[in-house]
């Protein structure tokens, strides 16, 4: 049969909340000890049990929210259990912050855990060393982190997330735009709904992105990836190292860009150009390529079929290589030459480029009359050469072909001169 013992200590309310935080030091139980359990302790306030402790070393601590006061404020180290706010406080006041725990500066189910931390938000949480937690359902963890935006979270070293629903992590990062989060070393996402990554990176603009080493996005919608690159313009983009898009919509990849006009595209390796460094652009909507190495674009797999630009040159070379093709036939010079005959070659211009002129077929009767291409839209560069060179073909043919005759034609012509000049020598002759 257990043996239950009680020990009840009056003195009112301000007593029993005070050894009641003293007294919290194990773990939380039911109210009613179950069987086989004895009170060692019970503290009532009145006619209400606040505090008991059993004999197998638990602990509970009754309260009601809204009731009382805080049981201790000022400086000093102490564990606090508020039932007044359900908050909770275990460490050390500092004197150069004395009112931390002070009412006012307790928020409703708030819990600070460490030294000189602040936890007044509703529902926030301060753990850590001179941490400060001011915006409801705020976390700020680490040291000297501030969240005080709603539902914002601080952590590492001296990292401050403002804004409401932030995220500010690594050391001296801010994340002040709403939604915003700053992750790394001094980095700053101001814009709403921004992120900063890495040292030194700032995104100011409204949905910003800004990763790397001095990156910066300030313009809305910009993306700055990379050490040094600045991202300005309306959703501009700037990725690599020193890349610079200050025009709307522009877009500069690689190294060394100042990419500056609306709607432009830059992409360029390492090379320095002129005495400024950087490669651009000089036209709204234009696309300038820089790899001092060459171009290869390819189109197709199996065999690799494409076209280089290969280093220092002006010209395009594509794949040709009898590997790379199959089901060879042989085409009729004169054939070719009467279909060519009729092809009108005209000079015309461009929908989109008035004023210059250019010569050529158009790709519909090109495409009927040879039957060449993929489409009747385009014309490839390389049907075009192939035409040419087998009409050359068929005219050296002809030619070859006029010039065996004209041969033949002279030796017979050479005869008769021979054969006339006999006769006038006998006719001579016979004269005398």
């Amino acid at each position: 049969m257990s043996h239950r013992t009680t020990r009840r200590i009056p003195g009112g309310p301000a007593l029993a909340a005070g050894l009641a935080a003293l007294l919290a030091l194990a773990t939380i139980v039911a109210p009613a000890p179950a069987a086989g359990q004895t009170n060692l302790l019970e503290l009532d306030a009145g006619s209400d049990s606040i505090a008991r402790v059993r004999d197998d070393g638990g602990v509970l601590l009754l309260g009601t929210f809204g009731t009382g006061i805080v049981p201790m404020e000022g400086v000093g180290t102490r564990f606090l259990w508020y039932p007044g706010k359900s908050a909770l406080r275990a460490g050390t006041v500092e004197p150069g912050q004395p009112d931390r725990w002070d009412e006012a500066n307790i928020g409703p189910y708030s819990m600070g855990l460490g030294r000189g931390v602040q936890a007044s938000g509703l529902a926030s949480v301060a753990l850590g060393w001179f941490n400060v937690a001011t915006g409801d359902g705020a976390v700020a963890l680490g040291a000297a982190t501030t969240a005080s935006g709603q539902t914002a979270m601080s952590l590492g070293g001296g990292t401050i997330a403002s804004g409401l629903r932030t995220l500010a992590t690594g050391t001296d990062t801010e994340a002040s735009g709403n939604e915003a989060v700053s992750i790394g070393w001094r980095t700053l996402a101001s814009g709403h709904r921004s992120f900063a990554g890495g040292v030194d990176a700032v995104a100011g603009g409204e949905q910003a992105f800004a990763f790397g080493n001095g990156a910066q996005a300030t313009g809305h919608g910009s993306v700055a990836f990379g050490p040094g690159s600045t991202a300005s313009g309306f959703r501009s983009r700037a990725l690599g190292h020193d890349v610079q898009a200050t025009a709307d919509y522009a877009t500069g990849i690689g190294h060394t860009i100042l990419a500056d006009q609306p709607g432009s595209l830059v992409l360029a390796d390492a090379s320095r150009v002129g005495t400024g460094g950087y490669f651009g652009t000089s036209a709204p909507n234009e696309m300038n390529a820089l790899f001092v190495g060459g171009f290869t674009f390819y189109a197709g797999v199996a065999p690799l079929t494409g076209c280089t630009l290969p280093a220092g040159s002006g010209a395009w070379s594509c794949t040709s290589s009898r590997d790379a093709k199959t089901d060879f036939r042989a085409e009729r010079g004169d054939a070719l030459l009467r279909t060519l005959r009729q092809l009108p070659i005209t000079t015309w211009s461009y929908l989109t480029e008035p004023g210059t002129r250019h010569m050529g077929p158009v790709a519909e009767e090109f495409h009927a009359a040879f039957g060449l291409g993929g489409d009747e839209r385009t014309i490839a560069a390389s049907d075009l050469a192939g035409v040419s060179l087998r009409a050359v073909q068929a005219l050296l043919e002809r030619v070859e072909t006029l010039e065996s005759a004209l041969e033949t034609e002279r030796g017979r012509s050479e005869e008769l001169a021979a054969r006339l000049k006999a006769l006038e020598a006998r006719l001579d002759r016979q004269e005398r």
